[in-house]
């Protein structure tokens, strides 16, 4: 909980003072490479927009894990942000990272916005914990069943 695009970035990549102690050597980029494997699913739904980090620095971050995951022959895919209770201005942040995830890694992009999120952009209360942030086991499930239909398995499996 509570992890940024920074704390998945490689040890000695600059962070902003306010992610003091980020990268997370034992969760970050290099550490999922570690373990060999043929694809790694990097989602980073909300915190980023919650820390208030802009649009350009998360993704240049997920720029930084795409380059890495690639020099190391390992298929990526990422799951677009996901709707959260934010004010306005936060949510739009957030449609626009989405739609440049959507973009940017497109077969391989996962998402995780449409259905789960009311028009407004906030998390529709069908799939909402009742934090406002998190989803429910309803919310998990639609999200597991986008995983499987997004050609994952197949692509690893040929």
């Amino acid at each position: 909980g509570g992890y940024s695009t920074y704390h998945i970035l490689p040890r000695g990549s600059e962070v902003p003072e306010s992610m003091r102690g980020a990268p997370d050597p034992n969760l970050n980029i290099e550490a999922a490479l570690a373990r060999d494997p043929v694809a790694v699913i990097v989602g980073m739904t909300s915190n980023d927009a919650a820390y208030g980090f802009a649009n350009a620095e998360q993704e240049r971050n997920f720029e930084t894990v795409a380059r890495l995951a690639a020099a190391a022959g390992v298929l990526l895919y990422v799951t677009t942000t996901a709707p959260r209770n934010f004010a306005a201005e936060a949510r739009q942040r957030q449609v626009a990272v989405r739609d440049w995830i959507l973009q940017r890694f497109g077969a391989r992009a996962i998402d995780v916005w449409d259905g789960i999120a009311l028009p407004d952009g906030s998390l529709d209360p069908r799939f909402d914990m009742g934090d406002g942030v998190h989803q429910n086991d309803a919310g998990h499930r639609l999200i597991f069943q986008r995983v499987l239909a997004s050609g994952l398995v197949e692509e690893v499996t040929e």
